[in-house]
């Protein structure tokens, strides 16, 4: 590596864009086209940071540099993860066989990283854990993205213990590493922990949940039917929305009970219930009975739920938006295509929340067609990183 290379690595390692752009922007040689990527990438400027990586790589594949070929393709691989581009790339899959091949721990780490990165915003959070129990390195760098992945897991599984956990380590790593742009990523995660996640509904009454009040919560014996992760009683209830919406109407209104209009208005959506609605009401509630294993026994006019204690795990809002609103509230430009995956949803009705979040003012559409993309803010991938992939740094 010459002198100039050189002084641009050392220049992105410690956050000096500008710096790095200063000494490789004329420059076209492979190695120097790749460096001004990833400074492009830095300055959140996505498209030319992917032009200029793949103008490297075809430079290098076609000099026979593999190794310098599969770096190049873990940093399209993050360009992709920060335009929200969530397909899974099969060129990283054959670049981090190459990396593991050619003994760049680092840059493998990275890669498994990516792929981590990547499974945790479409809310795979099995295979992130199993991308990041790949991840071989000991460098700050790599140890302070691989604990903001583990805190950003536990915050989805709303494990109070395990995201303050990770929290200490993302922030202990990120200051030896010394880029600002992960301080500042871990000091968001820290800060987290102590904003509302939920609201809890019980005996009578609404209150806000940090996540340590949830795990709290879940620790004192109570029913808990969690609308967040759709379960009641620890069971799970994904593919059950009838049950869950009954044990939900159920527990809020718990200890007294629930009538059976209300029952039928809030579950079934319909104002003027008949015989047919009240029926089907009966088959529900013996289903529900079975899926829950809890008691709820007819009481007058209506239903109740059988419990020492019971409450209700909410979003912080119910619209039916919200849950597009948290994933663009992670930062980053999101095309509906990838919102649909990660929620699990259709497009349509993903652009219809899109929409609804618009004209209220919560989101933004940049673009058009299928370059459109939507934003809650404007900054760009927050831990948008690429931390001298080309470059074999501590």
């Amino acid at each position: 590596m010459d002198a100039g290379l050189g002084a641009a690595a050392r220049a992105l390692a410690i956050g000096d864009v500008l710096g790095a752009l200063d000494r490789v922007g004329t420059r076209e040689d492979p190695p120097a086209l790749a460096m001004r990527g990833v400074a492009m990438a830095r300055l959140g400027e996505l498209e030319s940071a992917r032009r200029l990586v793949k103008r490297a790589a075809a430079a290098f594949a076609k000099r026979g540099e593999r190794l310098a070929h599969a770096r190049c393709a873990v940093a399209a691989a993050e360009i992709d993860l920060a335009d929200r581009k969530l397909a899974r790339s099969r060129g990283l899959d054959e670049a981090i066989g190459a990396l593991d091949r050619a003994g760049d721990l680092r840059n493998a780490a990275w890669a498994r990283l990516v792929e981590a990165r990547r499974a945790v915003a479409l809310g795979d959070l099995a295979g992130a854990l199993e991308a990041l129990a790949g991840v071989r390195s000991d460098a700050p760098t790599i140890a302070a993205v691989r604990a903001i992945a583990v805190c950003e897991i536990a915050l989805r599984r709303l494990d109070a213990d395990a995201a303050a956990e990770a929290a200490g380590a993302a922030k202990r790593a990120a200051t030896a590493s010394g880029i600002a742009a992960l301080e500042r990523e871990a000091g968001a995660l820290a800060r987290a922990l102590e904003i509302p996640v939920a609201r809890v509904f019980r005996g009578g009454k609404t209150s806000s949940a940090r996540l340590a009040d949830v795990a709290a919560l879940e620790r004192s014996g109570a029913f808990v039917v969690d609308v967040c992760r759709r379960r009641a009683g620890g069971r799970s209830l994904g593919s059950r929305p009838i049950p869950l919406a009954i044990l939900r109407v159920l527990a809020e209104a718990w200890p007294a009970a629930a009538s059976r209009a209300a029952l039928i208005a809030k579950v079934f959506g319909v104002v003027r219930a008949n015989e047919s609605h009240r029926a089907r009401l009966r088959v529900e509630i013996a289903r529900t009975r079975r899926l829950a294993g809890v008691r709820i026994d007819a009481s007058g006019d209506g239903f109740v739920l059988v419990a020492e204690d019971a409450c209700v795990l909410a979003p912080p809002d119910d619209s039916p938006a919200q849950d597009a609103l948290a994933l663009l509230s992670q930062g980053g430009a999101w095309p509906v295509s990838s919102l649909a995956a990660a929620l699990g949803k259709s497009a349509r009705s993903v652009q219809r929340a899109l929409v609804a979040l618009e004209e209220a003012g919560h989101a933004s559409s940049i673009g058009r067609g299928r370059a459109q993309r939507w934003t809650r803010r404007s900054e760009i991938a927050s831990h948008m990183l690429l931390p001298g992939l080309l470059v074999a740094g501590p």
